[in-house]
């Protein structure tokens, strides 16, 4: 809000950074980051029991239990990276759940 006003920019209204992770993109979809795969009772509490990990050196945190169940992509946040080649099994891990 500006001088009483209300921002006219979506865009401003949205600070990513304060974001609380998981976030719902679609029924039973989230997106979270490390804090939130490691976050014990944010998975339980969102009913999160697969877990696809996109990064190169996340560990999945819960690996060991048979609770959860993980598929790494081990690429890096870059633009350069091809995030492409991973899409038929990122899309048949998540499809296995429906």
């Amino acid at each position: 809000m500006l001088d009483g006003k209300e921002s006219a920019s979506p865009a401003a209204a949205v600070d990513v950074f304060a974001t609380s992770f998981p976030v719902e993109v679609l029924p039973y979809l989230y997106l979270g980051n490390a804090r939130s795969s490691a976050d014990l009772d944010t998975l339980y509490r969102n009913g999160i029991g697969y877990i696809l990990n996109v990064t190169p050196d996340v560990p999945n945190a819960f690996a060991a239990s048979d609770q959860f169940r993980y598929m790494q992509i081990p690429i890096s946040d870059h633009w350069s990276q091809n995030m492409a080649a991973y899409f038929p099994d990122a899309i048949t891990f998540i499809g296995s759940l429906l």
